[in-house]
């Protein structure tokens, strides 16, 4: 499956947790009427804040027991993959995280990509969306990605200048699909998907 597919195949499950018709695939943003960069999110879940904003319409997305039950297992792999212990007040408190958001969920698919780009898509992710998720196509792309969420977090404890991305989770593509599956289909999806992960 190359990416194009796969993200075909996230909008298609995606669709069993959130309405479908609010889910798009190369999704450009329109930051300003001027000219200006538009980035684009390979999968998003809307409504899609351009000319207002939808605060409460995304708390209450993030309130349904299937999206809570969703973002739960998501954290869930995050903490797995970057080794960190579980927060348990993190889910209530990324709820209120970015709430003048562009969409309620940015997906980013890495794959071959520089480093600047991977920045970018870090920072686009926590940026546009209330919940930000990173998907490292290959273990390179993984371990670049962990590296980078490792500096912002260790910049922010030092007391410089960076960017919060702590909305941002890192999910390999399997781990992303047994999550929506686990909401789903529970009874077949009892294991995480931890053995997933090239650690």
């Amino acid at each position: 499956m190359n990416v194009k597919e796969y993200q075909q195949l996230l909008k298609r499950k995606l669709s069993s947790i959130y309405n479908g018709n609010i889910i798009d695939t190369e999704w450009r943003t329109k930051l300003s009427k001027e000219k200006a960069y538009s980035p684009r999110i390979d999968v998003a879940i809307g409504p899609f804040a351009i000319e207002e904003r939808f605060i409460e319409i995304y708390n209450q997305m993030y309130d349904n027991p299937k999206s809570i039950f969703f973002i739960n297992k998501l954290y869930d792999y995050h903490c797995h993959n970057l080794g960190i212990i579980k927060d348990e007040e993190f889910i209530g408190k990324l709820k209120h995280f970015n709430e003048n958001a562009r969409c309620f969920m940015a997906i980013e698919i890495e794959n071959k990509v520089s480093a600047k780009h991977l920045l970018g898509g870090i920072v686009n992710a926590s940026a546009l969306s209330r919940v930000g998720i990173l998907v490292p196509w290959n273990p390179g792309i993984y371990r670049a990605s962990k590296r980078m969420i490792q500096y912002f977090k260790f910049l922010k404890n030092v007391g410089k200048n960076t960017f919060d991305t702590k909305n941002v989770l890192i999910l390999f593509k399997e781990q992303l699909i047994t999550a929506v599956n686990a909401v789903t289909h529970p009874s077949i999806s009892i294991n995480i998907g931890l053995r997933h992960s090239p650690l």
